[in-house]
């Protein structure tokens, strides 16, 4: 997945450009922001870093010379690396509160996630982040990559859900670089949950890596 369909700029002009990253899904410009991995299966954050002395001539990036990716072995570009936590397929690193109604197992990518959902009377301040959801392909000849994907909600119910528990599971359609809002029979039927989910510009690319 790494530069796939990215075209020659890719892999012949620089990781920053004025500042900016080549392409978001796979650089990044801001020290330790959230972000998910360029193959969407872990959480991570931007390793941007500071050094003492300038980089080596041909690895500056930035205008500040001493500013760059913390792998030399990435050319000192600066982008998303998972957490040690932050694997979205390994169900123990849901966190113990479900802010952001995340699920983690196998099928599970990262996305871009401003979902906010009361867990025992408090939620998140700010919601603005990424999270780990369960995801599926579904065929539809209606789309130009000829595939659907997928997500799942965890929606925590308030005080329960109609067909009983405290949990129910949503599942939304994707399109390329949508922002879902929660529907409104989601937030009406919980009560305590709020906000929105972005979707991949690439879906099929996903889709695609099953």
């Amino acid at each position: 997945l790494w530069g796939r369909d990215q075209g020659c700029a890719f892999a012949t002009d620089g990781c920053i450009a004025t500042g900016l990253p080549l392409e978001a899904r796979h650089f990044c410009n801001t020290a330790m922001q959230a972000g998910c991995t360029a193959d969407w299966r872990a959480r991570g954050y931007c390793n941007l870093a500071s050094y003492q002395s300038a980089l080596p001539a041909g690895y500056q990036h930035f205008t500040d010379a001493t500013k760059g990716g913390s792998l030399s072995v990435a050319d000192y570009c600066p982008f998303y690396q998972a957490w040690s936590n932050g694997d979205c397929d390994d169900p123990t690193n849901l966190p113990s509160s479900n802010y952001r109604a995340e699920a983690y197992g196998s099928s599970s990518r990262c996305l871009s996630s401003a979902i906010s959902q009361v867990v025992d009377g408090t939620q998140l301040d700010t919601p603005q982040g990424v999270g780990c959801y369960p995801t599926r392909c579904a065929s539809d000849p209606a789309s130009s990559d000829g595939v659907v994907l997928q997500l799942a909600l965890t929606v925590a119910c308030d005080p329960s859900c109609s067909g009983g528990g405290t949990e129910q599971t949503v599942w939304l359609n994707c399109t390329a670089g949508a922002t879902l809002e929660l529907p409104a029979d989601v937030v009406d039927s919980s009560g305590s949950i709020s906000g929105s989910i972005t979707c991949p510009e690439h879906p099929y690319l996903l889709c695609d890596a099953y």
